[in-house]
């Protein structure tokens, strides 16, 4: 059963980061928004180009908000405990995008609506399924040959 638990979760985050990966991918070349550091290179007037098959023109949304919030969100499923860590670390990355040139902000925040709204739609469809998506690790003191109950050392 536990095993089954952990097969289950994986899945589900496997599943989760395919369907948003390919949802972003499918906005990315319906947008074709030109990257800042690109746009006045490229000579275009706009910053989008709508069906846009080039590298430069592929702004919108940001593949590293997407992915890094639905990994976020997907530990935050599966590991509630730490969550503030999950989420501080998912804006880290996302937020990051933005000085170096890579992203315009709304690129970023659309992005990461993206990796958030796939991964909470994916949670209820799993849960709908089956049993809640938490994991929990608790260790087997029968393999370490120990009874299920610790007492506190002597002092």
């Amino acid at each position: 059963p536990r095993f089954r638990r952990y097969a289950r979760a994986g899945a589900y985050a496997l599943s989760t980061l395919l369907v948003a990966g390919a949802s972003l991918h499918v906005l990315k070349l319906a947008f074709g928004r030109w990257r800042p550091r690109n746009l006045h290179q490229e000579g275009a007037e706009t910053g989008f180009s709508l069906l846009a098959f080039s590298t430069s023109a592929n702004s919108f949304p940001s593949g590293h908000a997407q992915v890094s919030m639905t990994v976020a969100t997907i530990l935050v499923v599966l590991l509630p405990r730490y969550d503030l860590a999950w989420i501080a670390c998912g804006l880290l990355v996302a937020f990051s995008r933005v000085p170096v040139g890579s992203h315009y902000l709304s690129d970023v925040i659309a992005g990461g609506f993206l990796g958030i709204a796939v991964s909470v739609l994916m949670k209820r469809a799993w849960e709908a399924r089956g049993e809640p998506l938490k994991l929990t690790f608790e260790r087997d003191w029968r393999l370490l040959g120990q009874s299920s109950v610790r007492t506190p050392p002597d002092p």
